[in-house]
């Protein structure tokens, strides 16, 4: 049985006993074991009354969150660079554009300081929220450690 074989037939499970095949791979397979009981103890707090699910449901879930898997990154960085670099040409090549002359003939150069805030404010929001969301993975190449 495969890994995927293993998956498919555990999602499709519900309060079925295992089957030999299945039992075999779950107790060679450390993945597909740690899957299983992840299924198992998601299925035993879902079933449980809502009484006792009421009840110091804080530390309860406070207490499973290091079992949790990490979420992970929707964006990867080679996107989040590839959607900078077609940001910063789109800015390059703003001037060169029709209605940027129609813009300089109709307002003069009124409009360029409005625009220069406006170009700033969304690349430094850019690059705020590319930073923040990749902190650990430029800690992890670049070395850098916090000290205590």
């Amino acid at each position: 049985m495969t890994c995927k074989q293993c998956a498919l037939e555990l999602d499709a499970m519900d309060n079925q006993s295992l089957g030999s095949v299945l039992a075999g791979h779950l107790s060679q397979c450390p993945q597909c074991s740690k899957r299983f009981e992840e299924l198992r103890n998601a299925l035993m707090l879902y079933r449980m009354p809502l009484a006792l699910c009421a009840k110091d449901i804080a530390p309860r879930i406070a207490a499973m969150l290091p079992f949790m898997q990490k979420p992970r990154r929707v964006m990867a960085l080679r996107n989040w660079l590839a959607v900078g670099l077609i940001l910063m040409i789109s800015l390059a090549f703003t001037p060169f554009l029709e209605a940027f002359e129609m813009l300089d003939t109709v307002y003069g150069n009124g409009f360029l300081v409005p625009l220069g805030i406006v170009t700033g404010l969304t690349v430094t929001l850019y690059a705020i929220i590319f930073i923040a969301t990749h902190v650990e993975d430029f800690s992890r190449r670049f070395r850098i450690r916090r000290h205590a």
